[in-house]
């Protein structure tokens, strides 16, 4: 982040360096307020998606609740199911947060580039 914020401050002209300040602190809030929705929301429907069939409803919710019913009940099959089930929708959001990050990345490069042309 120090590189990012550096790079950023010295684009913006000396003047608007308040301005410059404020807009980069609200896209990381913007940022990391989205990123832990999408990413959240992505993680619970695909761990749920991803569990099968005669898994409790109650125990859709998360992890930890299925974990416990399957200690509790000692089903370790159940169990297994809900591991496979979290890392595949952890694997799911870690792959869409590399595309975000990517396409944020092509973005800031085709925006920051300099267009002034070097003329001799």
């Amino acid at each position: 982040m120090p590189a990012a914020i550096t790079a950023l401050m010295g684009a913006v002209p000396q003047e608007q360096a308040g301005l410059g300040s404020a807009l980069n602190d609200t896209i990381q809030q913007m940022g990391a307020a989205l990123g832990v929705a999408v990413l959240g929301s992505v993680v619970s429907s695909g761990f749920a998606d991803r569990l099968p069939g005669t898994a409790p409803g109650a125990a859709t919710r998360s992890i930890a609740d299925v974990l416990t019913l399957a200690g509790t009940t000692g089903d370790a099959d159940l169990a297994s199911a809900a591991r496979e089930a979290f890392t595949g929708a952890m694997s799911t959001s870690f792959v869409i947060a590399v595309a975000g990050v990517l396409v944020a990345a092509l973005v800031a490069f085709l925006l920051m580039r300099d267009t002034r042309s070097s003329t001799p």
